[in-house]
């Protein structure tokens, strides 16, 4: 498995969840539809209609005649949710087309809308909240890293709101991964830093959590920060995730890649910070619980995390003038 461009110790698993990802398309316009109790079938399926053509419109990069389409479409809704919906539409083929501020514009007016418009239904919240999820990605994809930003921070705000805490801690986790990943080694990852603090704060505050989830999201956490080099927060979130996946998951802990990973990855925040002998011995552990590890997808890619791991462990004793083996 290929590791970090940044640094040729490191090793992540990015496996994110693949919930909210971008599609070749901006939106599904079926998947993104809510249905009023108030509209007949006639009502929907114009509607549906109309946003296939929005779709279809984007799709072939006529921006101007799929504004056209989600504006009227504005005009003829009286669904707070499916407005802000349409402006975070509206706000992307803008973008498209130049008109960046009149975007903004757009784009702010559907977040403050969307503020305090979420559905009472947890499973309408959650499809809500995935539309967010959807409209960040596409401004990721687009290289509008700030925008998308504001948006993934919306939703994780959302995300903590859920009733389900298993729902709840999922969003939030996958929020935490997506930006940690549009962030990793740009000039610009001091500017998510107060998100992802924040989101931080969270976790370790979450009852009952599930471990696994926890685990992930702090490690994540702490990938964040040693991308943006504030190392003792990196290694204060490594070592929390550690010891939450000993306190949660007993002897388990350490059959798991995952724990594992944290020690390799705290090591190598250690090694940049020049602390050799604690780099080596938590590589030397985190190779001992990689041949461990009994949840690795394949063989395959157990036995190139411990090269890479080895290779970490054999570099950092060639830098003490120690044997290598």
């Amino acid at each position: 498995m290929p590791s970090s461009g940044r640094n040729q110790d490191s090793y992540f698993n990015e496996k994110d969840q693949k919930q909210t990802e971008g599609t070749s398309t901006l939106f599904s316009a079926f998947e993104s539809t809510t249905v009023d109790d108030t509209e007949s079938v006639g009502d929907i399926l114009e509607r549906l209609a109309e946003e296939e053509d929005g779709e279809q419109s984007i799709q072939r990069g006529n921006y101007q005649h799929a504004i056209d389409v989600f504006q009227k479409m504005i005009s003829n809704s009286n669904n707070p949710n499916k407005i802000s919906l349409l402006r975070l539409k509206i706000a992307l083929c803008l973008n498209k087309i130049g008109e960046r501020q009149k975007g903004d514009e757009q784009l702010y007016a559907a977040l403050k809308s969307w503020s305090g418009s979420l559905s009472q239904n947890e499973n309408d919240q959650k499809q809500q909240i995935e539309q967010l999820m959807r409209s960040a990605d596409q401004y990721r994809h687009m290289g509008s890293d700030m925008r998308a930003l504001m948006i993934y921070q919306q939703a994780a705000e959302k995300y903590k709101n859920l009733k389900s805490p298993e729902h709840s801690l999922s969003g939030v986790v996958v929020c935490i991964s997506k930006i940690k990943k549009m962030f990793r080694e740009k000039m610009s990852s001091g500017k998510a830093a107060p998100v992802i603090k924040d989101l931080a704060k969270w976790l370790t505050r979450v009852s009952k959590p599930n471990p696994r989830l926890l685990a992930k999201g702090l490690h994540d956490v702490a990938n964040f920060f040693s991308h943006g080099s504030e190392n003792e927060l990196a290694l204060t979130y490594y070592k929390m995730a550690v010891d939450k996946m000993e306190e949660l998951f007993k002897d388990r802990a350490f059959t798991m890649n995952l724990y594992a990973q944290c020690l390799h990855n705290r090591g190598v925040v250690l090694k940049s910070m020049e602390k050799y002998e604690e780099a080596e011995d938590h590589f030397e552990r985190s190779v001992k619980f990689y041949e461990q590890s009994t949840d690795f997808d394949s063989e395959e890619d157990k036995q190139e995390t411990l090269r890479q791991s080895r290779d970490s462990l054999r570099r950092v004793r060639q830098q003490q003038g120690k044997p290598v083996f």
